[in-house]
This record gives structure tokens, sequence and C-alpha cells, in this order.
């Protein structure tokens, strides 16, 4: 079952679609492990009222030690996954935010560049707004710098992070 499922993506959409997929089949595997548990229950009565039987004694505990293990395995994969797509839904959203958070500084800098006066033709006043855009250029470099800074890490970090749930998910 769960070498079927696809390898987690880095698409903050199919990510949560996977999330949710996750989740339906842990519902689904608590489901069949209570069924487990009833069958446990009624290989132990059976197993109490065939103390002769030696051979139905040993299928019953080979078959119900057999379905456990595999229920344990598949619990503590599908619950890892649970996890790793947990994580990869959160770095999502913080690349999301990081990027809207740039498309408004962008934004930010346009409007201070449209509010801008037009380029006078008088020497003196020309000079004064080359003065005053070059300190709007420096402003805007060390804005523009500082979120490189941000970003750059943050987007490094939810790479590496979407990196290695993509190596583990192969493994």
């Amino acid at each position: 079952m769960i070498e079927k499922l696809e390898p987690i993506s880095t698409e903050p959409g199919k990510l949560k679609q996977q999330l949710a997929e996750t989740e339906k089949l842990q519902d689904e595997i608590q489901e069949k492990t209570h069924l487990l548990r009833n069958a446990q229950t009624e290989g132990e009565w059976m197993m109490e009222h065939s103390k002769e039987d030696e051979d139905m004694i040993i299928d019953i505990v080979t078959i119900l030690s057999e379905c456990q293990a595999k229920m344990d395995r598949l619990t503590a994969k599908m619950d890892q996954r649970h996890s790793r797509l947990q994580s990869a839904v959160v770095d999502s959203q913080n690349v999301e935010v990081t990027f809207a958070e740039f498309v408004d500084d962008l934004s930010r800098i346009e409007e201070q560049l449209a509010g801008m006066r037009p380029i006078s033709v008088v020497q003196d006043t020309l000079k004064e707004q080359e003065r005053q855009f070059e300190v709007e250029i420096v402003k805007c470099q060390r804005d523009v710098c500082q979120y490189q800074r941000n970003s750059r890490r943050d987007f490094c970090l939810s790479l590496l992070c979407i990196k290695s749930f993509i190596h583990i998910s192969h493994i």
C-alpha cells in the first residue's frame, strides 16, 4: 500500500492533498487495528478452548504475530509519512509567505518610483532630484539586500527540508 503512494511533492497544493490522503489511510489503519484486536481476542479464546490441539495454537500464534508485525510496520511508516507531510506543508507555507512579502516589497518600491516628480531641465533642480534619486536607490538596494539575506536563508532551509523529505521518501 505505501509503496504505491507518490513521493512527497514540493507543490503546496499537492502537499495538502497528500496530507489528506495520508490522514484517510491512517483512519483506515485504525479501523483495521480494531479488527486485528478482535481477531486476537478470538484467537486467544480459540487457544484457551483448544489446548490439546498444539498445531492449531501454533498456527494462530504465527498468523496473529505476523499480522501484528505487519500492522506495526505499516502504522510506523504512515506516521512517519504524516509527520514529513505536515512539516513539508508548514515549510511550503513559509515559502509562500516569503514570496508574498517580496511581492509586497516590490509593490511598495513601484509606488515610491511612481510618486517621484518628473525630471527637471533646471540644473540646480536636476542635481537635487538626482541626489534624492540616489538616496531612494540606496534605500531600495538596502531593502532588497535585507530581503535577499532573509529569504535566501529561509528559502535554502525550506529547500533543504524538502530535499531531505524527498530523499527519505525514496528510502
